[in-house]
C-alpha cells in the first residue's frame, strides 16, 4: 500500500497557514492561548499574528516560544494532502469530449 505522508512542524504549518489564509491557535511557552488568528507574517525569527477582535490586535511571538499550533481538520488535512505545494493540474486538451 502506497501512502504519501507529510511530516508536520510548527513552522511547516505555519506557513501553509500564513499562505492560505488558514485560522489557527497558538500557545506559548508562557501558556497564552491565542485563539482564532491569521498568520500575517513570519521569519526565522518571530511571528505575526492577527487577531478577528473589533480592536484589531496583532501579536508577536518569538518562533521558539510557539508550543503548539491548532487548526480545522479540514485545513490540516489540505496541508497533510500536499495540494498546498502542487499546482492545479491543467486540462488535458482533450476533456470533456
Amino acid at each position: 500500500m502506497d501512502r504519501s505522508s507529510t511530516v508536520l512542524t510548527i513552522g511547516l504549518v505555519l506557513d501553509h497557514a500564513q499562505q492560505r489564509g488558514f485560522h489557527v491557535d497558538v500557545v506559548t511557552t508562557a501558556g497564552t492561548l491565542l485563539e482564532d488568528v491569521s498568520v500575517a507574517a513570519l521569519d526565522r525569527f518571530c511571528i505575526v499574528l492577527l487577531d478577528g477582535s473589533t480592536a484589531g490586535r496583532a501579536h508577536v511571538v518569538a518562533r521558539e516560544h510557539v508550543v503548539s499550533v491548532s487548526m480545522s481538520r479540514s485545513d490540516l488535512l489540505a496541508i497533510e494532502g500536499g495540494d498546498a505545494h502542487e499546482p492545479a493540474a491543467a486540462p488535458s486538451a482533450g476533456a470533456g469530449t
